[in-house]
């Protein structure tokens, strides 16, 4: 889909799958071929299935219709997480799971989480309901993760005019 003038490809997939299993063969072949020492996640979250050959979807008024398992993606996480810090123990050194908006129960399972990218299209006069209450309330990932970073990009107008499609909703 286009966004505002940004190209965007994404896929989405059940965390119920087989996808997961592949995702930790292909994240270990990354990391013996490129070395890397961790990974950032972006666009994550229980998107509705339809699959009912793993377990997802049920059927209401003759129609199969979607679930989204937020208890599969927290396992997901857990997996993820796990090989990862596992990975980077046997190779001496830490690996590190950086994540986009976390609002899920994946949250014990990311070093640090990014916050804020949503302010980056909003105008500058509504940046009056980013109050300490509201902030508190809506945008601060202190109460549920350790380490976090709140950065609505307000020094990039050009990047908040490309980004109307990311509005922070009604406040």
């Amino acid at each position: 889909p286009n966004y505002g003038g940004l190209e965007f490809t994404g896929v989405n997939v059940c965390p119920r799958s087989s996808f997961v299993d592949y995702y930790l063969w292909w994240l270990k072949q990354q990391i013996e071929e490129y070395d890397i020492g961790g990974i950032y996640l972006d666009m994550t979250g229980a998107t509705g299935c339809l699959n009912k050959y793993h377990g997802c979807g049920y059927e209401k008024d003759g129609e199969w219709r979607s679930t989204a398992d937020l208890f599969a993606l927290r396992n997901f996480y857990k997996r993820f997480y796990t090989f990862l810090k596992e990975e980077g123990e046997n190779r001496g050194r830490e690996f590190y799971v950086v994540q986009h908006s976390s609002i899920y129960a994946n949250i014990p399972f990311v070093d640090h989480v990014f916050k804020g990218e949503g302010w980056a299209s909003t105008d500058e006069k509504l940046y009056d309901n980013l109050t300490p209450t509201y902030f508190r309330a809506f945008e601060n990932q202190r109460p549920i993760t350790a380490n976090y970073t709140f950065y609505p990009l307000v020094s990039q107008p050009k990047f908040r005019l490309a980004k109307k499609w990311a509005t922070p909703g009604d406040l």
